[in-house]
């Protein structure tokens, strides 16, 4: 398995407005919260292990691939799971480890 390190600061034109979409859709449906941002993380919004697995869930549906429950927590925001959902979907990438990420409350974060 082959394992890509990128900057955690995407540019959000290399994915697909569809991918930011439902991502923000679902989680808005499974998270208490109202106002969620591309950086803002997954688990400091509230999500536990059952909201991973549903949002694991919906992700695979929608999107027709395969996600491990680290996924998740190696990814925690939209941006970066949308870039995950678009690597896997691509032919030259079977992994996406992202060690870094910034919340937009500026704080450095890592998995």
């Amino acid at each position: 398995m082959n394992t890509i390190q990128v900057n955690a600061h995407f540019s959000d034109e290399n994915v697909s407005d569809v991918i930011i979409d439902s991502l923000h859709t679902f989680w808005l449906e499974l998270l208490a919260a109202s106002n969620i941002g591309l950086n803002d993380s997954f688990f400091h919004l509230g999500a536990d292990s059952i909201t991973v697995l549903k949002l694991i869930f919906r992700i695979q549906q929608q999107f027709d691939i395969r996600l491990l429950y680290k996924d998740i927590f190696e990814n925690p925001t939209i941006n970066m799971q949308a870039h995950l959902i678009k690597c896997k979907n691509s032919s030259n990438c079977n992994s996406l480890n992202l060690t870094h990420y910034t919340t937009n409350t500026g704080k450095e974060n890592e998995y």
